[in-house]
């Protein structure tokens, strides 16, 4: 049975796309495997189980590999749902809405059709949060998306 891990800091919108934090789960996960990977070519190459010794040293660029790569997956998830939203804004600009109510559209419209993981879905709550709450004007809650992503779009 596959456990579902959706805590709270699932839900949070990352303060910069270029930094992933693995969790202890990963980390984990990481270290069996790349353990498991040194305990093979040991046996395979030299003949010898000690091999798996050097597990602990090769477990740091491991991890950066892994995280490396779940940056460029969480970046190209992003930005295909970036351009969902951003046609989904126009959209609604084109029906003579005014900002904030195309934001909130293209938002409702995202929240119905995604998982609650969505990357672009988290992220239009949490404009319209920082929008409804007074902190952020809907050109700022934007700006700050774009600073954070660091996208081309």
């Amino acid at each position: 049975m596959k456990r579902e891990r959706l805590n709270e800091s699932d839900r949070r919108v990352p303060a910069d796309y270029n930094v992933y934090e693995p969790d202890i789960y990963e980390k984990t996960a990481v270290f069996a495997v790349e353990a498991i990977f040194c305990l093979i070519v040991g046996y395979l190459f030299y003949g010898t189980w000690i091999t798996v010794l050097a597990a602990p040293a090769v477990f740091m660029p491991a991890l950066k590999l892994y995280s490396e790569n779940m940056i460029r997956k969480r970046r190209r998830e992003l930005l295909i749902s970036f351009r969902d939203f951003i046609s989904r804004i126009s959209s609604s600009f084109a029906g003579g809405r005014q900002m904030t109510e195309s934001i909130e559209e293209a938002a409702s419209d995202i929240f119905q059709g995604a998982d609650k993981k969505n990357i672009m879905a988290l992220e239009a709550g949490n404009m319209l949060n920082l929008i409804r709450s007074g902190n952020m004007t809907d050109l700022e809650a934007l700006t700050d998306f774009a600073r954070r992503a660091d996208m081309e779009d």
